[in-house]
């Protein structure tokens, strides 16, 4: 998607081991504005698909969805210690996700070891 970029290390069948860098990608957006580059940053961040490890991403999504980072020139670097109690009612049950990653990770680990990960050749 043009405005767009998905930085990662990590490529699709890569093991993430239990040491691994929390930030596996990296997502960056430009637009003419801020509004529609935060609209194109929420849309990009819901479309994500990472399986296997918990994520942010919908603290992400609250965070980039609250008014005050919806306005220019109204967040700092104190942004969290202002506002983390609504970003964190604004975000999804993260125990609903987090069981959802771990059933997820656990598939993807059974597949794994019965080497039935990939696409078979022809």
């Amino acid at each position: 998607d043009k405005g767009v970029r998905v930085d990662s290390g990590i490529q699709s069948g890569q093991d993430v081991g239990v040491y691994y860098d929390p930030m596996i990608c990296k997502l960056i957006v430009h637009d003419e504005n801020r509004e529609k580059a935060l609209t194109k940053l929420v849309d990009a961040l819901k479309s994500y698909q990472i399986a296997g490890v918990p994520t942010n991403i919908d603290f992400l999504i609250a965070c980039a969805e609250h008014d005050a980072f919806q306005t220019a020139g109204a967040i700092n670097t104190g942004f969290l210690d202002d506002h983390l109690e609504d970003v964190l009612v604004s975000c999804k049950n993260p125990e609903e996700n987090s069981a959802l990653s771990t059933a997820v990770g656990v598939f993807a680990m059974l597949l794994e070891m019965e080497q039935r990960v990939g696409i078979p050749s022809k």
